[in-house]
């Protein structure tokens, strides 16, 4: 008998008690009805714990887990994923929506071919109150990952996949799932869900994507970087491969140049030494293997 599998959704949250609630609620609206949802408070200074502690008593697919100082989106993710249960993993940011029948779209696509490791669904784009700006359509497998990050945020994934690429890796922060994503694309075929969109991305001002744009611009480049050279591991002799490590070398370079003049980069380095009160600099400076 084909058991019904269970879902984990990790929702990371740091300054986000704006939409935090929001954001859970759609979750709990999910069709598909075997899930969990895993809140990771990663420090946040606001009013984040005593949200999600809210739904944690009032719903038992709703668990609370507390970072005792901020590390960043990547980690947080992590947390949740290896506090996580279920079979399939899904993500959601703390501003983001899912529509009700996210999960069961995503869910019915990948258990109907084995091979498929993560599943992927257009999107709609939203503004700060909720009012629907555009549709957001992704790509087709082919161009979903290159020449450019196409596959969005509305994602799902097996175990088997987290497990055998292993976690988010955070020296690419603000593209750690772009960084993933490429390499589960190594290992396990994507598929789309067509014709849906089942995902509402917010846009507003005060989301990583706007107030980070030339970090991420850098990190997208490090991503394919790394992607390349893992292929030319197995792929030696093929010119093509080699022929694109130089172009994001250069590439990432002169983004790398541009960041590290931006307002972006002294944020960067005051929040590392706040933090870690380590080598503040030491991810930036992220070799080029």
């Amino acid at each position: 008998m084909d058991t019904v599998p269970l879902v984990s959704i990790v929702v990371p949250c740091y300054r986000g008690e704006r939409y935090l609630a929001e954001a859970i609620e759609s979750c709990l609206r999910q069709s598909h009805r075997n899930f969990e949802v895993v809140v990771v408070d990663d420090a946040s200074p606001d009013r984040c714990a005593e949200i999600a502690t809210r739904y944690v008593a009032a719903d038992d697919r709703v668990r609370l887990i507390r970072h005792p100082r901020n590390k960043g989106v990547s980690h947080a993710f992590n947390t949740g994923f290896a506090a996580a249960r279920g079979a399939y993993f899904a993500r959601l940011a703390q501003d983001d929506v899912f529509r009700a029948d996210a999960i069961t779209i995503m869910l019915d696509r990948i258990r109907s071919e084995p091979e498929v490791g993560l599943v992927y669904c257009d999107m709609q784009l939203i503004d700060a109150d909720g009012r629907f700006m555009h549709m957001l359509p992704t790509e087709e497998v082919g161009r979903a990952l290159l020449p450019a990050h196409r596959v969005g945020v509305c994602v799902l994934w097996s175990r088997a996949a987290w497990e055998t690429v292993g976690p988010f890796d955070p020296r690419y922060d603000t593209a750690d799932d772009y960084e993933f994503f490429l390499r589960v694309s190594r290992r396990f075929r994507l598929a789309k869900c067509a014709g849906e969109a089942p995902f509402y991305f917010r846009y507003h001002p005060a989301q990583g994507g706007v107030q980070l744009s030339k970090q991420q611009d850098y990190a997208y480049v490090l991503a394919q970087l790394a992607h390349y050279k893992s292929l030319v591991r197995t792929h030696m002799f093929r010119p093509a491969y080699w022929r694109k490590i130089v172009t994001c070398w250069i590439r990432a370079r002169a983004r790398k140049r541009v960041w590290m003049r931006s307002a972006e980069y002294r944020e960067y380095l005051r929040k590392r030494a706040l933090n870690s009160g380590a080598d503040p600099g030491a991810e930036a400076r992220l070799a080029f293997r």
